[in-house]
């Protein structure tokens, strides 16, 4: 059965039971329950009814498939090329993903564009030749090959003398490397659109002697790169970023869930970050400063209250970013609580003069600007767009008077 989509912006668009397929509702409330029990992934409204916050990406579950954008813009298009251009600049897809996702291949969703992406990209490699390399491999053979394993073979064969416990090394195709491969491949098996499928079967056909094995998430991080591999090192990682985004698990016998979350507060810091290093140069950026603290206990005469603001600059700048809206009915709108964090930041660091609040561009309003009293310090609230790279950094620009 074809899937049925759904497509939401996070922390905007509700989801009611009444929109779903009967038992549908209650269904995702206790996927999400047990898969994300401590991360806030949703909020949950009157009369059976639910909103993504602070999560965006892929839930399935069945044959429906709920597509979760950032709501920057009035258009779903632009949302998801914006989210697209995010995962890129954030660092989370590398370059050569990024030129083939942001071009769609065609697809209308997110999940279909980054796997097909993933897919594509893998099917040119292995075209130029599967990866092997030499593994070790003990066998219990009739004719003898490379060294005799005495003890063992004493245990197995006292009582067969045709046969001989060897070991040797394997020019193979069966390695770590090539199990993730398949494995993502695997993934993407299970939810890409239907005309993906050829291409699919063509690389797991190339892998055909690799083992079909779950990897975990602790596999990922022992492979090693030489010049025999480092050409399938940009389609590994982002097979890496398949698995460990992708929380799979059986529900009943005929179906597979499957998520593809990302967290929008870690995202946006990470973009911004990036786009600062790029507006200010190398150097002149520090990201989750921990120099400072806030308070010294006159009992232990040590210093107590861990400050770690997102960004210190060179020129006496603190940046922190809030994924939140700031912007009401045409007028700002703040949390105290984050007034009384920049207030901590601007105390600490003597040499600050100006602690900033980044929030997403919604709407224009006369942003606020505080003085912070009998000092020449500031805080602020500052808005920075979203629909394109360069517009992000342009906005900075301004911000922190850059020409």
């Amino acid at each position: 059965m074809k899937s049925n989509f759904i497509t939401v912006r996070e922390a905007y668009d509700w989801i009611s039971a009444d929109a779903l397929p009967q038992g549908y509702y209650k269904k995702l409330c206790n996927y999400i329950h047990e898969k994300y029990p401590h991360d806030g992934v949703v909020e949950y409204g009157a009369s059976d009814r639910l909103r993504f916050i602070n999560f965006v990406g892929i839930i399935c579950l069945d044959e429906w498939t709920i597509e979760i954008l950032p709501k920057i813009s009035v258009s779903i298009n632009d949302d998801r090329k914006a989210l697209i251009s995010m995962l890129h600049h954030a660092r989370y897809i590398n370059v050569p993903f990024y030129e083939q996702v942001s071009n769609g291949w065609g697809y209308d969703h997110l999940l279909d564009a980054l796997l097909a992406a993933y897919v594509h990209r893998l099917q040119e490699e292995l075209q130029r030749g599967v990866f092997k390399n030499y593994m070790e491999q003990v066998e219990n053979r009739s004719v003898l090959r490379g060294k005799i394993l005495v003890t063992e073979h004493l245990r197995k064969n006292a009582y067969a003398p045709t046969r001989v416990m060897c070991q040797f090394d394997e020019h193979s195709v069966d390695n770590r490397l090539n199990r993730i491969l398949k494995y993502a491949l695997r993934v993407a098996q299970r939810r890409i659109a239907y005309r993906m499928h050829l291409q699919i079967e063509r690389c797991i056909g190339l892998l055909d002697e690799v083992e079909d094995v779950v990897i975990a998430k602790e596999v990922l991080n022992e492979l090693e790169w030489n010049r025999q591999n480092e050409r399938f090192q940009d389609v590994a990682l982002f097979a890496k970023l398949i698995i460990e985004k992708a929380s799979i698990h059986h529900v009943g016998d005929n179906h597979i869930s499957f998520s593809f979350l990302f967290e929008m507060n870690k995202l946006f810091e990470a973009y911004v970050g990036e786009a600062l290093t790029e507006v200010l140069g190398a150097g002149r950026v520090r990201s989750q400063d921990t120099e400072k603290k806030l308070l010294l206990n006159k009992n232990t005469n040590r210093m107590n209250i861990q400050l770690k603001p997102d960004f210190v600059t060179s020129d006496g700048i603190i940046l922190d970013t809030k994924w939140k809206s700031a912007v009401w009915n045409g007028r700002y709108a703040y949390q105290q609580s984050d007034l009384y964090q920049m207030y901590a930041y601007v105390t600490a660091y003597k040499e600050v003069i100006r602690c900033v609040l980044v929030y997403p561009y919604q709407e224009e309003v006369v942003a606020p600007v505080w003085n912070v009293i009998d000092t020449e310090k500031t805080i602020e609230m500052v808005f920075v767009r979203l629909g394109s790279y360069s517009a992000t950094k342009q906005d900075l620009k301004e911000i922190l008077g850059v020409h």
